[in-house]
């Protein structure tokens, strides 16, 4: 009987044996996995963290980019404007010293008229803007100051080393044009119906000093062919 109880004894203390160690393993399965929960909630909020703090930067740098744009557009469109403003001051300049240049020139271009078989004188700016004009008032001026622009391009070219062109004449079948250099901004043009050259030529040349004196007191023509 005391061998039974001592055997009943130890298998009593080996099945608690078992059940600590059970126990234990049991405990140390539940840590470790409280564990590695832990460290992946930790590593998600790690991530989540960095995923909030680039997207902050990126809607930072978005932003600042929109903003820069938008102060570099506004910045584009008061320069637009300036530059805007400044034409139309300098167009509006010109034409009021065109519209009191006009009445000075209407002398010259007059004798320019009397002479037999002029039909049309104008007075031309390089760009094209009509600063005076006389004679047949069914005249396209504007077809004609166009031709004045190209015919000068023309001119202005690189050639043969003359010198600085002073009159241009081109014959048609009933008439002549001569287009006449006044300063490097603007221009005389004269229609004749014949071919009396000789007389144009001699007046023109005459009234060419008072015409050169009154251009020469309009505004210099802007490069920029948009500034007409």
């Amino acid at each position: 009987e005391a061998e039974e109880a001592e055997r009943i004894r130890r298998e009593a203390e080996e099945a608690e044996r078992v059940r600590l160690e059970a126990e234990e393993a049991e405990r140390v399965r539940r840590e470790a996995e409280e564990a590695e929960r832990q460290r992946l909630e930790a590593e998600e909020a790690e991530r989540l963290r960095l995923e909030a703090e680039e997207a902050e930067r990126v809607r930072r740098e978005a932003e600042e980019e929109a903003r820069v744009r938008r102060e570099a557009e506004e910045a584009e469109r008061l320069r637009l404007e300036a530059e805007e403003a400044e034409r139309l001051a300098r167009v509006q300049l010109r034409q009021q010293v065109y519209a009191r240049l006009a009445g000075e020139l209407a002398a010259p271009l007059g004798v320019l008229m009397k002479t037999k078989g002029v039909v049309a004188v104008l007075v031309v700016a390089r760009d094209g803007s009509v600063v005076s004009e006389a004679g047949d008032q069914d005249a396209d001026s504007e077809a004609s100051a166009r031709f004045v622009v190209e015919a000068v391009a023309t001119l202005n070219a690189p050639g043969p080393e003359l010198g600085k062109w002073q009159s241009w004449v081109l014959e048609f079948a009933r008439g002549i044009l001569v287009l006449t250099r006044l300063t490097s901004d603007y221009f005389l043009l004269v229609w004749q119906a014949g071919a009396n050259f000789g007389v144009l030529t001699w007046t023109i040349d005459k009234n060419r000093a008072q015409l050169e004196a009154i251009v020469a007191q309009a505004p210099p023509v802007p490069t920029d062919v948009a500034d007409t």
